[in-house]
């Protein structure tokens, strides 16, 4: 196998069938490309900030994105015990990002979102709580969110928790359970075993219903088995969130050349997550009956604003209303929506000039009209954060 680094980070891989994958030298999207760096264990997510303190994980997840970033690799796998990234502790890896130039308070941080298992032992879960601890520690009471398939926590963190929400932190976790095959997703333990806990704590959970994929796990009888343990078991999430699987060169060369699974039939967009029609509305209905009074959310940052309450983070209300038109939404959530404010449009279009997008109006609605042809995950991200962060939200 033969491996070439362009200037940008960007691996070529060629496989001995001739067969071509692009790859990432670093963790996707990470503010530092050094490891003598403490930002070189964060990173530019699509809702958030990431801090991942860690590399390697056990639970073997064909569709890993992670399988796309080389430095994560040992002896060709990234399925090992986790082992920490870093020599920097958490709170220097912390005081670097508070410190840097696109980080407010209004940014959501989330944990391990790009390595590991949030809680995939003691010592990580440790460590996640510890990241934490180290935000409030600085006095920044920025939300955390922590994605995860169900792990290892202890009283002892569980406590370790509840002393932060009652010091004015905001902690928002993702169980993500699709009931996935196991040549899929190998780990069958229970995800939701340790929410209740989480609840009497005051943490916000809410059900990751994805990633969806036709050929593995969207039947009929699949969904309506999903949602139907989710009522009966009464588990106390607060809102749904379905999604499909997004293609990259990276979690397909890890589904093909690393698991020896085929490719799913995805739309080869890194921007784009695969999910038709006919499983969205197989979502609906049944959502409707199993959990009619829970919201149904699309989208990832729309599951992230009803749990704090402000308008979409990731603008969702301007740019992809038809997301707002299949979600279950709360009127209220809606209503906060719509009190966000568009002006000082020069200003703004000399900001994301630089993205390359305009923000223009037509018809009394608002679009992003490209002003190039090619645009890159981090041009996407960052173009919304400028906007986010301009936008006076009531």
């Amino acid at each position: 196998m033969e491996k070439t680094i362009n200037q940008n980070g960007v691996v070529e891989v060629v496989t001995k069938e001739n067969k071509k994958y692009y790859l990432y030298k670093n963790t996707f999207a990470a503010l530092a490309e050094e490891s003598n760096n403490p930002l070189f264990c964060t990173s530019l997510a699509n809702s958030s900030f990431s801090v991942d303190m860690w590399r390697g994980c056990k639970y073997r997840c064909a569709y890993c994105h992670v399988q796309g970033c080389l430095n994560d690799y040992v002896d060709g796998t990234i399925n090992y015990q986790p082992v920490r990234r870093t020599n920097f502790s958490e709170e220097e890896v912390v005081k670097k990002l508070i410190e840097y130039s696109l980080f407010n308070g209004k940014s959501i941080i989330s944990i391990n979102t790009s390595s590991t298992e949030p809680f995939a032992n003691k010592e990580v879960s440790d460590s996640t709580i510890a990241v934490m601890e180290s935000f409030i520690k600085f006095k920044c009471y920025n939300p955390f969110w922590i994605v995860t398939k169900g792990g290892t926590i202890t009283e002892e963190q569980i406590e370790r928790m509840s002393n932060l929400i009652k010091k004015g932190a905001k902690i928002i976790v993702s169980i993500c359970w699709t009931n996935n095959i196991p040549e899929i997703e190998p780990m069958r333990h229970n995800r939701f075993s340790f929410v209740n806990e989480l609840d009497r704590i005051g943490v916000h959970v809410n059900w990751y219903m994805r990633p969806l994929v036709q050929e593995w796990n969207a039947s009929a009888e699949n969904i309506e088995y999903l949602m139907k343990t989710v009522s009966e078991n009464k588990y106390p999430i607060k809102s749904v969130v379905a999604g499909g699987l997004r293609w990259t060169s990276g979690i397909e060369y890890g589904l093909v050349e690393i698991n020896h699974q085929p490719l799913p039939k995805l739309v080869k967009d890194e921007n784009t997550k695969t999910l038709s029609r006919e499983i969205i509305e197989l979502i609906r209905e049944n959502h409707k009956k199993y959990l009619p009074n829970i919201p149904l959310f699309f989208k990832s940052s729309c599951s992230l604003s009803y749990a704090l309450n402000i308008p979409s983070s990731n603008l969702v209300d301007l740019f992809d209303k038809d997301y707002c038109d299949i979600s279950y939404c709360e009127k209220n959530q809606q209503e906060i929506c719509k009190k966000r404010k568009v002006e000082n449009i020069d200003e703004i279009n000399k900001g994301i000039e630089k993205y390359g997008y305009e923000l223009v109006n037509e018809k009394d609605e608002w679009n992003l009209k490209p002003l190039r042809e090619n645009h890159s995950y981090q041009d996407n991200v960052l173009v919304k954060r400028y906007l986010q962060d301009k936008m006076d939200n009531i």
